[in-house]
């Protein structure tokens, strides 16, 4: 809010800020009402329907999904990664979903854990997003310490 004023772009600055109000506020209501349990379990469930779709299109439609892919050219390991361009970040929900999973918010029973926790590491090891990688390495640091 502060460095709003010097923004080029003032109104779109300020149009960003208000959604980021509007986000926070809509969270603190929730959560209020609801309690953090019930919001950690409808985030993970949120995250588990976006990690659903990308999965199929990852089979159905690789060009939706895969960055540098298109019908002419083929799959390269490790020069091809999956982004979730047109559904959604890959590498922040395939980490949300993974911290959700080890933090046991939402309890899961055998093979649903194993099954959730294998789709959210294997979309994390296809996205090569280096930040959540940091990010799991963090939680997982600070999971160890505690």
């Amino acid at each position: 809010m502060l460095s709003m004023p010097e923004s080029p772009g003032l109104l779109l600055t300020a149009f960003t800020l208000g959604q980021f109000a509007v986000m926070l506020s809509f969270t603190w209501v929730f959560t209020s009402r609801f309690g953090a349990s019930a919001c950690l379990r409808h985030l993970f469930i949120g995250v588990s329907l976006l990690a659903l779709p990308i999965v199929a299109a990852l089979v159905l439609s690789p060009e939706l999904v895969m960055a540098g892919y298109t019908a002419d050219t083929s799959i390269v390991i490790g020069q091809t990664r999956v982004v979730g361009n047109y559904l959604s970040d890959l590498g922040n929900v395939a980490l949300v979903g993974l911290v959700l999973c080890l933090s046991s918010v939402y309890p899961l029973r055998g093979s649903v854990f194993w099954g959730a926790l294998s789709l959210f590491g294997g979309l994390l090891v296809l996205s090569r997003t280096r930040t959540a990688y940091v990010a799991l390495l963090a939680f997982l640091v600070i999971g160890f310490i505690r």
